[in-house]
């Protein structure tokens, strides 16, 4: 009930103005809200709130100081006819009815189309959950199979992103895989090398307490084959400007990538955020190598890939599962 909302109801016209005052109206004369103190409304009045009961467009707007509206008397009486007369016309042509009815309609057409789609992705990432512990669990023990409960739930890759994954483990045998942000991912990783019998994770994290929590988690599991590094946010100079990204430094001995998983550092670091992990590693990532990119779906993600396939030499597009994006280096 803010003045700035107001003017907006005012400023969308009489039509909108009337329907919307008159919900306002129904809300004042509610018993939990009807005795609301004006000094507590952040600017309303007495005079304001009385207008809104009376759903009064022009009185408000005059009170408002709309540009446009025109004196009226204190108590608005024309104002009120005129407005009063302006509904009885729509309501005889049904103008107002239509109006209302397709605008609801369209609302409830879009709701349910939402969860219809919300519905479809946490089906299909259950069964991709399923399906992922079945592709590993003929290697694990009782007491790996209690570990898969989520390290970081909120935060990690959804069921189908990291199914992905482990598949592009189980099938292209990936000798070098580094991962941009730890967790959940890594624990799934590191049982798909074991499965393999092959390569290694090295996962950047810049919380050196995740890194010890996660390493601890590791150990327990004997994933031998993973090794979580600290590697603090630190200015890195890409595309002609700097901004935060991993110590460098953490991967120096590191060569020949063969998988780059991006799931960080965290959105709120830095505007695009991931998007140094590319340019940065691009020269060791190896010819054929796989880069994944978790949450595509926000708006700093998707800028993010479109400005490796187009700023950077050899990135081509493959496919999106979920909110994973998948790209290959030539």
């Amino acid at each position: 009930m803010k003045q700035g909302y107001l003017k907006a109801i005012v400023n969308a016209g009489p039509d909108a103005g009337t329907r919307r005052l008159r919900r306002l109206s129904k809300l004042l004369a509610d018993p939990l809200v009807m005795h609301l103190d004006p000094a507590e409304l952040k600017g309303m009045t007495g005079e304001h709130l009385a207008v809104i009961a009376k759903s009064d467009w022009a009185g408000l707007a005059y009170l408002l100081g709309i540009a446009g509206a025109h004196p009226q008397s204190r108590d608005g009486i024309a104002a009120r006819w005129i407005t009063r007369t302006r509904g009885i016309v729509d309501v005889a042509s049904g103008r107002a009815t239509r109006r209302q009815v397709v605008n609801e309609l369209a609302l409830l057409r879009r709701s349910i189309e939402d969860m219809r789609k919300e519905q479809q992705r946490l089906e299909a990432n259950l069964q991709a959950e399923f399906q992922q512990r079945d592709m590993l669990a003929a290697s694990e023990s009782s007491r790996s199979e209690a570990a898969i409960t989520p390290l970081n739930p909120g935060w990690q890759l959804s069921s189908q992103a990291m199914q992905e994954v482990v598949r592009h483990v189980l099938l292209d045998h990936p000798k070098v895989v580094v991962e941009c942000g730890s967790g959940g991912s890594t624990m799934w990783i590191g049982r798909a090398l074991r499965r393999v019998g092959d390569g290694r994770l090295i996962s950047l994290e810049n919380s050196a307490d995740w890194v010890a929590i996660v390493t601890g988690l590791l150990q327990q599991e004997g994933l031998s084959s993973v090794e979580v590094r600290h590697a603090p946010m630190e200015p890195i100079e890409v595309a002609g400007h700097e901004q935060p990204w991993y110590s460098a430094s953490a991967l120096a001995d590191v060569e020949e990538i063969d998988l780059l998983l991006v799931d960080g550092p965290p959105g709120r670091t830095s505007k695009l955020a991931r998007y140094p992990a590319v340019p940065a590693l691009r020269d060791k990532l190896r010819p054929g190598a796989t880069v994944m990119l978790d949450d595509c779906h926000r708006r700093d993600e998707k800028a993010t890939v479109r400005k490796w396939l187009a700023e950077v030499p050899g990135v081509s597009w493959v496919r999106q599962v979920d909110h994973l994006a998948v790209m290959k280096i030539s």
